[in-house]
């Protein structure tokens, strides 16, 4: 039986590992801590992602790699390709750990994005600034995730401040973007470079993390344009398995703002709203096997959890709704679940919607 061996024991970890199961795969997730999420559905090979030894030992134990999370160490990566492929492989993870990475290839293969600039001192960010215009934002390029690691410039006074906050790490300045709507575009690509793309995801962020998406969101000309990027993306990496790119959407104009190298949170409508979930296309994707229909089911759209599950008993009170418990202990600003809603009638998801975000 194959092993696939999962870096990170995370909810993505836990749900890859769920989606394994019924392929007739086996999962191995590395993590630091025990009694991680994934521990629920897959066994854990506990050890520290500087540990060569350990990293050697686990690649030893599985047939082929992935990960659930795009800050990782290279390092670890590295070790690992040593023994056993990895999927994505590390041109994929380098590129996307890095937002000046991001930006440079988002230039590159011509997809439009917001403007930016490296920023190595405080001299440079009051120029580029002033270059930029204000509002601009400052950002960490590295292991910055929903909305860490960031801090608005709203005018010249704001510089100092920003750079003593963020100030000791790599930075990237980006021009501010005022959207009109965020949408994220998830494709998966197999190790023969057959893509296929699900429906638009239309997203809602609060303080940076996302709050709730949307899915199928129509929009023919806007999906093109996506998908049109997304493959670019995929084939310049030569990435095998999920990838999300998030855009920021300007009337007619998209902007992409980030990638993500794996199954993403704007994904897991998928899970009760697509024929096959972006979790399982990853695990098909990476052993080998044939894509999945990506095609919607219906409506759906999915609620975060964050920072405590109050919001539980009014979900498992609808039959419209499925919970999804992280098996986490709860703490402010954390993940601990998500609630997927899922009808052939989208005026009903729109109405549960609205009355678990109420609560």
């Amino acid at each position: 039986m194959t092993t696939i061996g999962i870096l990170g024991g995370g909810q993505l970890g836990r749900m890859l590992a769920e989606a394994a199961q019924p392929l007739g795969l086996k999962t191995l997730c590395y993590e630091t801590y025990p009694d991680c999420s994934a521990s629920h559905r897959s066994d854990i090979f506990v050890g520290d992602f500087t540990d060569n030894k350990a990293l050697q030992n686990f690649a030893r134990q599985v047939d082929l790699v992935t990960f659930e999370t795009e800050n990782l160490p290279i390092a670890a990566a590295k070790t690992i390709t040593e023994i056993c492929p990895l999927y994505p492989a590390l041109q994929s993870l380098k590129t996307t750990q890095d937002r000046l990475f991001e930006k440079m290839l988002f230039t590159e293969l011509e997809i439009p994005t917001n403007q930016y600039q490296a920023v190595n001192s405080l001299e440079d960010l009051h120029s580029y600034s002033q270059a930029i215009g204000f509002p601009c934002v400052l950002k960490v390029r590295r292991t910055g995730y929903d909305g860490k690691g960031q801090a608005v410039i709203r005018s010249i006074d704001d510089v100092a401040s920003a750079w003593d906050q963020l100030k000791g790490q790599e930075l990237l300045l980006e021009s501010f973007v005022d959207f009109d709507k965020e949408c994220s575009i998830l494709a998966v690509r197999d190790r023969a470079g057959n893509v296929a793309f699900y429906p638009l995801t239309k997203n809602t962020h609060d303080k940076g993390v996302l709050r709730f998406s949307q899915a199928p969101f129509d929009a023919p000309q806007l999906t093109e344009t996506l998908q049109h990027a997304a493959t670019k993306v995929l084939e310049k990496l030569n990435h095998v398995g999920m990838l999300a790119i998030e855009f920021f959407v300007q009337g007619d104009n998209a902007i992409a703002n980030e990638i993500a190298p794996r199954v993403h949170n704007s994904g897991h409508w998928t899970l009760d709203g697509a024929v096959t979930s972006q979790f399982e296309n990853h695990i098909r994707a990476i052993a080998g096997h044939e894509l999945g229909d990506t095609r919607a089911q219906g409506y759906s759209a999915m609620v975060n959890c964050i920072g405590d599950e109050h919001q539980r008993q009014a979900a498992e009170a609808i039959s419209a709704c499925h919970y999804y418990s992280y098996d986490k202990s709860p703490r402010a600003g954390r993940k601990l679940a998500h609630i997927n809603i899922h009808d052939n009638d989208p005026s009903l998801v729109e109405k549960y919607l609205t009355q678990l975000l109420a609560h």
